[in-house]
């Protein structure tokens, strides 16, 4: 849902509006990515009863103040950016006052977001999938019936805002927060670990996986955009729905279950998820290709390797996705910055190359086989990284 909506712009939009559109639905992906782990914490503290009184209220503080101060910066930094950028709608007045809907929706949905964390931490998945759904479908109805009715890139602010006051509403009316914790326990050196560690994994992956949409608009044309933008959200639809099935992981490290017991899971899921990943890769490319080449005006060679590309390095990636839970579960979320360092590393070299030599296939290229190498070297080293190279699963 979360990479549908935005995409459903291409069919009322054309490729000019849909680039800026396109830069904006990234920015509700960041706003919610950037939350210092206080929902990958909220379900560890629920699993183990530790959620209840000052912590939660913590999470709440903490998790609102990412978009926040994101959309102050990303509304001091558009006017220079606009006026950089080859893409001519980017100043059209009207992108600020979609930014500023971006940044109050996915504040509602942050909180709400909490919620639904401490609810997949108790285990109570139908709680989870009620606050989750609610806020999705709100966004999802609100920004398609705008889109319909001509309202144009605006529609995707108002989405996004009743999506998070819905959100929001289910959270605090399906999961009260406990008046007390179980234990007395100080949570505060995980809440620390956690918004240094996994903020910082989190911040590697935006720069990953939004930003280089941002470094297209810098030199690309708003074509390319638009099918790059296409191919990534319909390569990322795969991932999504795996990130929702696997988040349990979370709840299954919790606790210091035995190794074996952990290597097991941990080999389980991720062969699952190499089949899952792999067998999208072929739906994906032909979508996004039958899009391009009905929608903009590039031809063929140029929209097939993007396609291919980007489908192959994200059906890879997702293959890290269970290591990432369990990583949080274990308490050890920093794991993930083993990888993302030198994976961040090399897509910043992939934007400055494309600026460079203004060749979007060249961007696309280096960041693309930088997601591939890294993330199957992480996958490969993780049971080394928690001792379980000798144990028999």
């Amino acid at each position: 849902m979360a990479a549908l909506v935005p995409a459903a712009g291409i069919l009322f939009l054309d490729p000019n509006a849909y680039a800026v559109w396109a830069l904006a639905a990234t920015l509700t992906t960041i706003f919610l990515l950037v939350d210092f782990g206080t929902t990958g914490l909220a379900t560890k503290l629920a699993a183990e009863a530790r959620i209840g009184g000052r912590p939660l209220i913590t999470l709440f503080a903490l998790t609102a103040v990412p978009p926040i101060l994101l959309t102050v910066i990303t509304l001091v930094a558009w006017p220079a950016y606009s006026a950089a950028a080859k893409l001519t709608d980017a100043r059209d007045p009207a992108v600020l006052l979609l930014i500023t809907l971006v940044g109050v929706g996915t504040t509602l949905r942050s909180l709400g977001l909490i919620s639904a964390a401490v609810a997949l931490g108790r285990n109570d998945f139908r709680k989870r999938s009620a606050i989750l759904l609610a806020g999705a479908l709100t966004q999802a109805a609100v920004t398609v019936a705008m889109l319909a009715s001509g309202v144009g890139i605006l529609s995707l602010g108002f989405g996004v805002v009743t999506g998070g006051l819905v959100q929001l509403a289910f959270g605090i009316i399906l999961e009260r927060p406990d008046r007390e914790s179980a234990s007395t326990e100080p949570v505060w050196p995980l809440v620390r670990r956690f918004a240094s560690s996994r903020g910082a994994a989190v911040l590697f992956g935006v720069a990953i996986t939004q930003l280089d949409r941002w470094s297209l608009g810098l030199f690309a044309s708003a074509a390319v955009v638009t099918v790059y933008d296409i191919a990534i959200r319909f390569a990322t639809m795969p991932k999504i729905a795996l990130l929702a099935f696997g988040g349990g992981l979370v709840t299954e490290a919790s606790g210091e279950p035995p190794a074996h017991h952990l290597l097991k899971v941990f080999r389980t899921y991720t062969k699952m998820y190499a089949v899952l990943a792999g067998v999208a890769i072929l739906p994906v490319v032909f979508v996004a290709v039958l899009i391009g080449t009905t929608r903009t005006n590039l031809p063929l060679l140029v929209i097939l390797p993007i396609a291919v590309l980007t489908a192959m390095a994200h059906a890879v990636n997702a293959t890290t996705i269970p290591a990432s839970f369990l990583g949080m579960g274990l308490g050890r979320p920093g794991l993930e910055l083993l990888y993302l360092t030198p994976l961040v590393a090399c897509c910043a070299l992939s934007y400055v190359i494309g600026n460079l030599t203004q060749l979007p296939l060249g961007q696309v290229g280096i960041w693309a086989g930088a997601m591939f190498a890294c993330s199957v070297i992480y996958v490969v080293a993780f049971p080394r990284l928690n001792g379980w190279r000798r144990v028999n699963a």
